[in-house]
Formats: C-alpha cells, sequence, structure tokens
C-alpha cells in the first residue's frame, strides 16, 4: 500500500520545475550582440504554460558587422563621433512543453528596432576642423522567426538560451557620401531604403526567479 503514494509522488515530480524555483521572471544579457553594437538587456515574463513574452532595451554604437565598406568615409578619423542610438525587441514565445517556468525548446516571433548616429565633421588639408558636419543615419526593424532552448540549471537559476532563426531587415539610411573630405560642398546625405533576408542567431546568459 505505502508504494503507490511513492509512484504516485513520483509521477507528480517529474513535471515539477527543474530549477531551484520555478523561472517564471528572467533577465537576460546577449554578448554576441556586441557585434552590431547592441547592449541590451532582456526581460522574459511567464504569461501561460508555454507562453512567455521578451522585451529588451539598450543602446547602440559602433556597428562592426556592418563592414568596412559600408561607410563611404573613413569611420575612424578623429572628425568622426559615433553616436549613441538605441535599441529595443519585442518576442513572444511559444515553448514546446506547456510547463509552469520558462524553460525548454520554443520557437519565437519577434520584432526588433536599432538607430544608429554617427557625425562626420569636414577638415582642411591641415587636419583641422572647419565647423562643418553631416550627420549619417541607419535604422534597422527586423521581423523574425526563430527556434531556440532555454537551457535551465538544475541547481542553479543561472541559465543560457541560444536560438537561430531567419530575419527580414528594412533599412533605412540616410548615409553621408563626399567625393572630397576637404571641401563641404562634395558632401551630402543620401536616403535609400532596402529590404534584405538574413540569419537570426544569439546566445543569452541569464538569471531567473
Amino acid at each position: 500500500m505505502s508504494s503507490l503514494p511513492a509512484f504516485a509522488q513520483f509521477e507528480e515530480d517529474a513535471y515539477e520545475p527543474d530549477s531551484i524555483y520555478a523561472i517564471r521572471n528572467a533577465i537576460k544579457y546577449d554578448p554576441v550582440q556586441i557585434i552590431v553594437g547592441d547592449f541590451s538587456f532582456y526581460y522574459e515574463r511567464f504569461l501561460a504554460p508555454g507562453w512567455g513574452a521578451e522585451a529588451g532595451v539598450g543602446f547602440t554604437r559602433r556597428n562592426y558587422a556592418a563592414g568596412w565598406n559600408d561607410y563611404s568615409l573613413d569611420n575612424l578619423a578623429r572628425n568622426v563621433d559615433i553616436g549613441t542610438g538605441y535599441s529595443y525587441s519585442l518576442s513572444l514565445r511559444k515553448y514546446l512543453r506547456a510547463a509552469e517556468e520558462l524553460g525548454g525548446f520554443y520557437t519565437a516571433l519577434g520584432y526588433s528596432e536599432r538607430k544608429y548616429y554617427t557625425t562626420y565633421a569636414v577638415v582642411d588639408t591641415a587636419g583641422e576642423l572647419t565647423g562643418d558636419q553631416f550627420d549619417d543615419t541607419r535604422l534597422h526593424r527586423t521581423v523574425s522567426l526563430a527556434v531556440g532552448y532555454q537551457a535551465l540549471g538544475i541547481t542553479s537559476n543561472l541559465f543560457v538560451d541560444f536560438f537561430i532563426g531567419a530575419a527580414v531587415r528594412f533599412r533605412e539610411f540616410d548615409t553621408v557620401v563626399a567625393t572630397d573630405i576637404f571641401d563641404a560642398s562634395t558632401f551630402s546625405v543620401v536616403p535609400s531604403n532596402s529590404t534584405q533576408w538574413g540569419i537570426l542567431a544569439g546566445l543569452k546568459f541569464g538569471f531567473g526567479f
């Protein structure tokens, strides 16, 4: 008779949350995004068994992934000021297992936005600033569909969250170009709009509670 309650208890425990406390809130950071100059923190909240919502907010600096040839001007000169932009994201997650916490395999539909600012000051042939300057702004809007796995710890509330997926990026650029970097009259700001398909990938480290 005593073995039956023990077996029932084992069956119940098999579906209990697998970390120290049930993870219904999570704070994360993705160091991979530093490559694109995005310094954001993320917060995920448990909505219902198998469902979670994540929001991120941060700031942008230099986008190293843009490629050296993405800039028509020298973006490392002293007359170039890399400004601070903004970044935010929203994502809805559906976990494969309808558990009472945020863990396991999932699919996610997301939207994110990043804006970058760069100011180019004009210099003369002696390298002195002339007082003229032009603002370069680049806006990226991304819609993504990803799959991932959020691996919760058994003995710790620290975890990792890795994901990969497809993304559609809408780019709105006001790009500064010049034929002679020492002549302000040759500078211009060229607006452009484009759409690109790409891959979304990341690795977040987090703490759940």
